[in-house]
């Protein structure tokens, strides 16, 4: 279910907190997953609040970009900052 883990943060209002957290490398059988070290000198927290709007309270809903598609088909609008 981790692929809903994105809107779960959303909704609680953690996503912003939770890019800050500091991530372990997975152990050895695991390390696949070398891609979280290409991240540690970019502040993800500043990148994900320039492609938000704000929310209820303080809480900062980050957008996501509209796949092209979409936007030429519908005639929509791309999010602010993509």
């Amino acid at each position: 279910m981790e692929s809903l883990r994105y809107y779960d943060l959303v909704r609680w209002g953690d996503y912003m907190a939770e890019l800050t957290r500091k991530r372990a490398l997975a152990p050895a059988p695991y390390q696949a997953v070398p891609v979280l070290l290409a991240y540690t000198n970019i502040n993800l927290q500043a990148n994900a609040l320039k492609v938000s709007i704000d929310g209820p309270g303080t809480n900062k809903i980050p957008l996501l970009p509209i796949p092209q598609v979409e936007t030429d088909v519908w005639g929509l609008k791309p999010n602010p900052g993509y």
